[in-house]
């Protein structure tokens, strides 16, 4: 289980021919790193995404965190928790404040069911309610010591009160047509919900499916809409990309009107990389450009150390787009090694 747990420089642009600058500039941002230093119970995560709750707030979800009840900031005592959450306030992550959030034990909000766990994949908040999903994984002797079983669905009527005041009801989720873990990232536009979710295949293709907002909304998720060559369609999906990692996010640069999607790439099975990469999409659906390596982070030394939950965050301020990622490695390089196995922010600057 333990090892289960802790397992642009682009040259396109869309519509401008000619111009060989790399097309984005990542610069890291030490500053906003600090948010997730400052609580000695929290010691850390193998994946991070986050979920814009309106007024300046986000609701960070974790995978695999490290949690000292005692407070010694000693990751060899630490409890591995399969997922907890953060409620971060404020949008600028150098100025906001953040308060983490898990059940007593410490045990994940989202409980494993014996030797099942569940991580989180993505949210959205859509008018007053929050929705998160959650891919259920167990072990297995195969690959990457893990895979995926299921997903689940979670509603969230008062996404304002503080997570341990939450009510939760389990939503009913489609089966999806291939294996997957569930959706990826979530994005509303033009009045639809859209969801990516990752085919668990040797060449990673993303399809996307979407929900009318209305349905969202009453719960009716079980019959999607798929993206298909000639529009939508609610059966016979086809890929809008390919090579796709396990994390990533797509979303709308309000400022050029294209869609940006962020992941890592580089080592195994999607879930760790040793470099960051984007391409663009002048549609939700697509086409989408090729995917182009952009920054390499300096902490990543494959095979043992590596990146994993590569991810945008559009509603932070302070960059055209604020992204994250997580040096990682196997158990005994985390409990070492305190400056790795905590999310590190990059200010994403498109030219």
């Amino acid at each position: 289980m333990t090892r289960c747990l802790l397992c642009l420089a682009v040259l396109f642009s869309l519509g401008c021919g000619g111009d060989d600058e790399a097309a984005v500039r990542a610069d890291p941002w030490t500053a906003a790193d600090a948010i997730f230093l400052g609580d000695p119970n929290w010691l850390g995560a193998g994946g991070a995404s986050s979920v814009d709750l309106g007024a300046g707030r986000s609701l960070w979800l974790f995978s695999a965190s490290l949690v000292d009840a005692d407070g010694t900031a000693d990751r060899s005592t630490a409890q591995l928790v399969s997922n907890t959450v953060a409620v971060q306030d404020g949008a600028d992550p150098t100025t906001a404040t953040l308060q983490h959030h898990w059940a007593d034990g410490p045990a994940s909000l989202v409980p494993d069911e014996g030797s099942e766990w569940h991580w989180p994949l993505h949210g959205i908040r859509v008018g007053t309610a929050l929705t998160l999903f959650y891919a259920r994984y167990r072990p297995t002797t195969e690959g990457l010591g893990f895979e995926s079983v299921s997903w689940l669905g979670l509603r969230i009527p008062n996404p304002d009160d503080a997570p341990d005041d939450w009510t939760i009801a389990e939503l009913t989720v489609p089966v999806l047509p291939f294996p997957c873990a569930g959706p990826t990232t979530l994005l509303l536009h033009d009045g639809y919900v859209h969801a990516y979710c990752v085919q668990d295949s040797a060449n990673h293709e993303v399809f996307l499916l979407r929900w009318s907002e209305a349905d969202f909304n009453a719960g009716k998720l079980e019959s999607p809409e798929w993206a298909v060559e000639s529009g939508w369609a609610s059966e016979n999906p086809q890929a809008v990309f390919d090579e796709a990692a396990a994390d990533f996010t797509v979303s709308l640069d309000r400022f050029r009107n294209n869609f940006v999607q962020i992941q890592g790439r580089g080592i195994s099975g999607g879930f760790m990389a040793d470099a960051l990469a984007v391409r663009f999409a002048s549609g939700v659906d697509g086409p989408y450009s090729r995917l182009e390596t952009f920054y390499e982070p300096p902490e990543v030394q494959p095979p043992d150390l590596f990146a994993t939950a590569v991810r945008g965050h559009p509603q932070l301020t302070g960059a055209d787009l604020v992204a994250t990622y997580i040096p990682s490695g196997d158990l005994e390089q985390v409990q070492a090694d305190p400056a790795i196995y905590y999310p590190r922010f990059l200010r994403l600057t498109f030219r």
